[in-house]
């Protein structure tokens, strides 16, 4: 089973199939939508709309580096993520702090090896382990 077979379409049919009863498409419906328009005043309204596990987010904004999605969904960012973008900032000054890079290096040693192991190690519990 892959990620893929992790995420389900909701749409109109979902209530006729037994998916999700008729309050529950309209109060996700709702939301959705809710959630679109603070985005762009001018969404439509929805027909369909994807649900996928959290976990599967949580994966897929650690492999793209999405701090945003992580704090929301309520996971540590990785330190060296937090110090790639101050020295980024930094750099984008044209100042340097050494202190800075130090920390880097020495986070750089292992933490992507070790975050992709226990990232592993939780998705091949849930079953995504292909």
């Amino acid at each position: 089973m892959g990620v893929a077979d992790t995420l389900r379409v909701i749409e109109r049919a979902s209530v006729a199939s037994g998916v999700v009863t008729n309050d529950e498409f309209r109060t996700l419906l709702d939301t959705y939508t809710a959630m679109q328009r603070k985005r762009d005043p001018l969404a439509a309204i929805a027909r369909h709309f994807t649900l996928l596990p959290v976990r599967v987010a949580a994966m897929v904004a650690q492999d793209e580096h999405h701090k945003d999605v992580l704090v929301a969904l309520g996971r540590e960012v990785p330190k060296k993520w937090l110090l790639q973008e101050r020295k980024d900032a930094l750099a984008a000054e044209g100042a340097v702090d050494f202190n800075t890079n130090a920390e880097l290096e020495e986070e750089s040693e292992d933490c992507d090896e070790l975050a992709g192991l226990c990232f592993e190690a939780e998705l091949s519990l849930i079953g995504f382990d292909e």
